[in-house]
């Protein structure tokens, strides 16, 4: 049996994805804080790099992950979704088939990009 090449590591920088995964109530796919849409504590969020999974973040109390370090390169970022939840950002996604976002980093200044992903329980 042959041994695959090793795979290379993902590049580093001073670049950032981040973002909140929130209850949208109304499921128009945006947040709006003052209207209760507050973000969910516990959805995992994988950061995807040539293909595969390089890091994930499990969002904190207020929704929030972020993904820290990141060189430029092509990016994705994708929610794991939970049941009984309807996804409603992004609407048509550039990732994993529509649900997630394909990012291309290519500053040469420190960049923070920004990845929402809205959630809403069948009405």
């Amino acid at each position: 049996a042959r041994t695959p090449p090793p795979t290379s590591p993902p590049p580093t920088g001073f670049h950032s994805i981040v973002g909140v995964v929130y209850e949208d109530i109304d499921g128009d796919g945006a947040q709006y804080v003052y209207g209760g849409e507050m973000g969910m504590a516990g959805w995992t969020v994988n950061l995807y790099w040539d293909g595969r999974v390089v890091a994930s973040a499990v969002s904190g109390a207020d929704g929030s992950y972020r993904f820290d370090n990141l060189g430029t390169s092509t990016w994705a970022a994708c929610v794991v979704p939970q049941a009984g939840y309807i996804q409603t950002q992004p609407g048509s996604g550039t990732a994993c088939g529509g649900a997630g976002y394909s990012i291309s980093i290519t500053s040469s200044f420190a960049s923070e990009n920004l990845a929402m992903f809205g959630f809403m329980l069948p009405q």
